[in-house]
């Protein structure tokens, strides 16, 4: 039950906070030289998400990483013109989440129109990657409160079936206790009824024992007229 309260209250907060991707512009140092690039920060778990950037980043090649950024020389990157594509990259911890800056260019081309591509398709890439964490964050989330509601339903059951033992327990010890009480009603009655008895008994074995010296002294008389035949 605390884990599904727990599952439940983040998504609510998640709901209610509506994560707002903001990509910005941002130009870093590279070797001594300033790269223009754009950044996004992702409000999710900093290990984790470094995890997933650079699994995100061999999609486009083979990565070489670098003191404090990466690199793909030969970047395959999808919607680009064709040429040859270098990628730049750069994480850093931010008190809001992991911050991931990218910058991509067309060496073999310095047009506007490349610029611009590169601009778009960096802007792109880091809004899709943040949308798509912050998704199957929530699905995580989702997938343990339906595991949590699942366990709650579970224990609601038990409950409800030692709700019901406890109230058969209930009717049967009132039953007994009516038994008991008609029992002990009966047992009170018999008592009263055996003292009545008792007393009674107390004046027949009087009466008899009275009997038995009449009987006795009327069997001495009769034996006394035996003697007294001559």
């Amino acid at each position: 039950m605390k884990k599904l309260l727990l599952c439940l209250c983040m998504i609510m907060t998640l709901g209610a906070t509506a994560q707002k991707i903001k990509v910005l512009e941002e130009n870093v140092n590279i070797e001594k030289i300033l790269v223009q690039g754009f950044f996004v920060v992702v409000d999710l778990d900093v290990a984790d998400m470094q995890k997933a950037w650079k699994k995100q980043l061999k999609t486009y090649g083979k990565v070489s990483n670098e003191t404090n950024y990466s690199i793909i020389p030969k970047a395959n990157v999808p919607s680009f013109l064709n040429g040859s594509i270098v990628a730049y990259s750069k994480t850093t911890e931010s008190p809001n989440g992991l911050k991931i800056w990218l910058s991509i260019a067309n060496a073999s081309s310095v047009s506007e129109v490349e610029q611009v591509k590169s601009e778009e398709q960096a802007r792109t890439i880091l809004h899709d990657f943040a949308a798509t964490s912050y998704i199957n964050n929530i699905n995580e989330q989702i997938k343990d409160a339906e595991a949590a509601l699942i366990l709650a339903n579970k224990n609601e059951e038990r409950t409800v079936k030692k709700s019901e033992y406890i109230d058969k327990q209930i009717s049967k010890n009132g039953e007994e206790k009516l038994l008991l009480e008609e029992k002990l009603k009966k047992n009170g009655e018999d008592l009263i009824l055996f003292k009545k008895q008792k007393v009674d008994n107390a004046e027949d074995k009087k009466k008899a024992a009275e009997e038995v010296e009449r009987m006795k002294r009327a069997a001495e008389l009769v034996k006394l007229k035996l003697k007294e035949i001559n």
